[in-house]
Parts: structure tokens; C-alpha cells; sequence
């Protein structure tokens, strides 16, 4: 069950460092890369339709 949590630690900080990275750098504002994706694949769909 040892190892077992000390496998679980460098997983939990690879999991756990993008989020409070990305958390630390929300503060100043600005447009968030990720969020207009959606849109982004709705647009790409239309332009194929096409």
C-alpha cells in the first residue's frame, strides 16, 4: 500500500500543476485559448459543408 501512494504523488502533482498554473495565470484577464474551441470545430464543420 506504500509504494502504492508514492506512485500516487508524482501523479497527483502532474495532474495538480497545470491546474494551479492555470489558475495563477487567469488572474490577469485574458481571452482563455481552450474556450472558443467548441466554436472553433462548429466553424471548421460549416467551412467543410461547403
Amino acid at each position: 500500500m506504500n509504494w502504492l501512494a508514492g506512485a500516487a504523488w508524482p501523479l497527483a502533482l502532474l495532474i495538480a500543476a497545470p491546474l494551479v498554473i492555470h489558475l495563477l495565470s487567469r488572474r490577469p484577464p485574458r481571452p482563455q485559448p481552450f474556450v472558443p474551441l467548441p466554436l472553433l470545430e462548429r466553424a471548421i464543420k460549416r467551412e467543410r459543408r461547403r
